[in-house]
């Protein structure tokens, strides 16, 4: 067991007025978080976590768990990527995030995507708790490290582990080991062509066919707009989908996501995207 060496620990609620707040925190850095703002008229609490290191160790043991309340409402996005650095033998960052949304509770994950460095060692395992009548979008974005430097997949390990449980129960499993220097990746069942591999997660009591309907237009949309890439979405149980996203750019990565997240925020919270803040 790896000793935790960075933790955050954040209770969200909300006031009468409808804003939510954050009630409780506690910190051991490098992990920290600005003072959550507000860019939505309903209160929803923009949360940017922090990390003092400049970013993951190879010893890092980094866990943050976050609690919505009941009717809170709560979004997560970095201010910049997440940099992985270089492992020493034997040695392996890990990263741990628990998230429990309350009933009626609305939580908004964003993460921007990890850059694991040449030699970089990861694990990151990610918990998801929800109600029934609980809202979540969460992403999850693997990439192929610094391209820009010519360290394309020359991490040691990137290991992500995502596990979504509705009321106790498990609903869904993202798991991927990846090992360039044991594996070939351009294999097909594998990332073939592609370098970016997105996933994402989109639960709501109340998702219909008119949601799927738009929600596979714009994948089609994509994949005709965007060169070398290819997504997909399904409906994997009663209101919960996920959508698949390849390509060999993390910037059309991420624009597609945001076209998902506004056309999700749009038309089952009935409230527009916004321009997410990031310095």
């Amino acid at each position: 067991m790896k000793r935790t060496n960075g933790e955050l620990k954040l209770l969200f609620r909300k006031k009468r007025n409808g804003q939510t707040y954050l009630s409780k925190q506690f910190y051991v850095l490098p992990l920290q978080i600005t003072v959550p703002y507000y860019q939505d008229n309903d209160g929803t609490a923009f949360l940017n976590p922090l990390n003092m290191g400049g970013g993951v160790m190879g010893e890092d043991h980094l866990r943050t768990e976050i609690e919505l309340e009941e009717n809170s409402q709560v979004l997560f996005t970095n201010l910049s990527a997440t940099k992985i650095f270089k492992s020493h033998e034997d040695e392996y960052s890990l990263l741990e995030n628990e998230f429990t949304v309350g009933k009626d509770a609305q939580f908004e994950y964003l993460p921007d995507y990890c850059i694991p460095y040449e030699e970089a060692d990861v694990e990151q395992k990610t918990i998801i708790r929800l109600k029934e009548s609980s809202y979540l979008f969460a992403v999850d974005h693997i990439t192929p490290g610094r391209v820009s430097s010519g360290e394309q997949f020359a991490y040691r390990r990137y290991m992500t582990d995502f596990k979504l449980y509705i009321e106790d129960r498990l609903a869904a499993i993202e798991r991927a080991d990846i090992r360039p220097n044991q594996m070939d990746l351009t294999r097909i069942g594998m990332l073939g062509e592609y370098r970016d591999y997105v996933t994402v997660f989109i639960y709501c009591d109340h998702i219909g066919e008119d949601y799927m309907a738009v929600l596979r237009a714009l994948m089609a949309e994509q994949m005709s707009g965007e060169r070398n890439s290819n997504c997909g979405c399904s409906l994997i149980e009663k209101n919960l989908v996920t959508v698949k996203m390849l390509g060999d750019s993390n910037i059309a990565m991420r624009k597609a996501v945001d076209k998902v997240w506004r056309l999700s925020r749009e038309m089952l919270l009935g409230k527009p995207g916004v321009r997410l803040r990031k310095t």
